[in-house]
């Protein structure tokens, strides 16, 4: 099963500045993932084996608020939900 962080804090402290799957790229290294807006504007697309995104649009720290994801693992799964930037 997949642990899915709920919240990160991209403020600088070099703790929990950017959202990202721990442990995904392990068994599923190539899985596409999509972060969106409240009003589902595509804000980022990475892979599971990236560092993570930091809060940002085109190089603006975006506000505290809820963003959404979407994790294609395969053809039959795909796994949807939310979680939280805080300053």
């Amino acid at each position: 099963e997949v642990a899915l962080p709920n919240a990160f804090t991209p403020n600088g402290d070099g703790v929990n500045d950017k959202w990202n799957i721990p442990h995904l790229a392990l068994t599923n290294p190539n899985a596409p993932i999509y972060i969106f807006d409240r009003y589902g504007k595509l804000l980022k697309q990475m892979d599971s084996r990236s560092v993570g995104w930091n809060g940002t649009f085109k190089g603006i720290l975006l506000p505290a608020d809820d963003y959404w994801f979407r994790l294609v693992l395969n053809d039959t799964q795909i796994v949807n939900g939310h979680f939280s930037l805080k300053k």
